[in-house]
């Protein structure tokens, strides 16, 4: 069995999954093939439900600065926010996130008319995600996509054990990425989602502590389990 590989590019991840299933690989993304579009689309789908149901460090900025509108004094955040709270130098605002602006509570208004400090969690595209996380997508995307395509599932390439595996080493990659940021270990900023959880809500692997996935159950972003 070849586990995937790190630095993958989204035509990489995508004949992963096509050869997984016994179909040909594409040469580009342009490709009119329905099974490589419906590829494409399972890595891409995966990819954000990965970065939205995980607190992650990889795709977070912490007071990240954001001007208002000009003209309506509105913060509007960027297209690809996945959550943001006010960060530090905003907390007096009391700002939360309702669409894709700021509402300060303490103003009771969208026209907080100043700059603002956030804490964000974007969704990046699959290129920009490091390869450890990568790897834990095409593992997970590739069990859904040979779902219906492999019943024979003891000799399927992406299985329960690799999907685990990955998901264990993207774990590992972002709370090593945490200690290199103190900021990120304070107890605020862990609560803001519910620590690093397992896709069914569990508590998972904390750089400082907590239960880590266990090697005899499978844990799926359905929020299905299998033994």
């Amino acid at each position: 069995m070849t586990t995937p590989t790190e630095d993958l590019s989204l035509l990489d991840a995508v004949n992963q999954l096509l050869s997984a299933v016994g179909s040909a690989r594409v040469q580009s993304l342009t490709n009119t093939n329905p099974e490589a579009q419906e590829a494409e689309w399972m890595v891409g789908q995966v990819c954000r439900e990965v970065q939205q149901r995980n607190d992650w460090q990889f795709n977070r900025e912490f007071a990240f600065p954001i001007d208002p509108d000009p003209t309506t004094g509105e913060i509007h955040l960027p297209a690809n926010t996945d959550t943001a709270v006010a960060g530090t130098g905003s907390a007096a605002l009391g700002l939360v996130q309702r669409g894709n602006r700021m509402y300060s509570k303490t103003l009771r208004s969208y026209a907080i008319r100043a700059t603002v400090y956030l804490d964000i969690a974007f969704v990046l595209p699959f290129e920009d995600v490091p390869g450890p996380i990568k790897n834990y997508v095409v593992a997970l995307a590739g069990r859904r996509f040979g779902t219906s395509r492999v019943p024979d599932t003891s000799t399927y390439r992406f299985t329960k054990e690799l999907e685990n595996d990955a998901f264990r080493e993207a774990l590992e990659f972002d709370g090593d990425s945490d200690d290199r940021h103190p900021v990120f270990r304070n107890g605020h900023f862990r609560d803001m989602r519910g620590h690093h959880r397992l896709p069914n809500g569990r508590p998972g692997h904390l750089p400082g502590g907590g239960q880590a996935p266990q090697p005899d159950t499978h844990v799926t972003l359905d929020g299905g389990e299998e033994g």
